[in-house]
């Protein structure tokens, strides 16, 4: 497929598919002009149970505010936006992702080279070579994550064997929270163990925020192993530590910007005396 426009400023999911549910999508190829709101990839805007192999896509995808759901955020991807429990493989994006979240009620703005939000399934063998790029200007509370190939996993989920050599920019001098990660952006632990392994990065990471709160690594932004327990009232009671996810053994200092169980440890050794 060549030539494809796609203009939607309808809400909710926006690709050459809407949605792809228990489908199986092979040997596909698409160069696309996509602009949209709200949620978007250019072969599909959500993946459900769905098998995506030996795909490649090129061209632009502009995602801007989502005006007709507010707060509901916005999110960017080259090839899938939400993949939910899907299979993905030996697929390539040179597309270039820009997410825009320039209203100031817009509280998140995702982009990934290949996919965007992973909840379960497995992404592997992708390679992402396009520039992928996000801005929030919600001064309050917004934030932005950028991953050269995805934006989080959770769920179980399993990233392996992708590489990145296009460049990652997350936040502006309006953006008052920036995370992005060369492969990923962050890692969200839960009951099943999230794995991360055998990827590869050449590409640029960069970050930028009207605050300090600006995190980046050559592999994956951030990684949360904890959730906070909260009472009734919102207080925070405590944490649950979930599974610790599957790392490869070689990480070098810089592939992860930030690390909740390094931060966790640090605070128990503070409160022990031992710091």
């Amino acid at each position: 497929v060549t030539g494809l426009t796609i203009a939607d400023t309808s809400a909710g999911y926006c690709g050459m598919f809407r949605k792809l549910t228990g489908a199986k999508v092979e040997n596909v190829k698409i160069d696309a002009k996509v602009t949209a709101n709200g949620w978007a990839g250019v072969l599909a805007g959500l993946a459900s149970g769905a098998e995506i192999q030996k795909c490649t896509v090129s061209g632009t995808l502009t995602v801007s505010n989502n005006d007709i759901l507010q707060n509901s955020g916005v999110a960017a991807a080259g090839l899938v936006e939400y993949s939910e429990q899907s299979v993905i493989t030996n697929c390539t994006s040179s597309v270039e992702v820009t997410a825009e979240g320039k209203d100031e009620d817009e509280g998140y703005v995702y982009a990934g080279g290949i996919v965007c939000e992973v909840n379960g399934g497995t992404i592997s063998d992708c390679t992402n070579t396009g520039d992928v790029r996000a801005i929030c200007w919600n001064t309050i509370g917004g934030y932005t994550y950028v991953g050269g190939v995805a934006t989080y996993l959770k769920g179980g989920a399993s990233l392996t064997n992708c590489i990145n050599s296009g460049t990652a920019a997350s936040g502006d001098a309006r953006t008052p929270y920036a995370a992005a990660g060369g492969i990923l952006a962050s890692i969200e632990a839960s009951e099943t163990a999230i794995t991360f392994t055998g990827c590869t990065n050449s590409g640029a990471v960069e970050t930028d925020a009207s605050t300090a709160e600006q995190y980046k690594g050559n592999k994956v932004a951030e990684v949360y192993e904890y959730t906070a327990i909260l009472d009734q009232e919102g207080n925070c009671l405590g944490y649950k530590k979930w599974q610790t996810p599957v790392l490869d053994a070689d990480l070098a200092e810089g592939d992860i910007g930030w690390d909740m169980d390094d931060e966790m440890a640090a605070n128990v050794q503070s409160e022990s005396g031992t710091i």
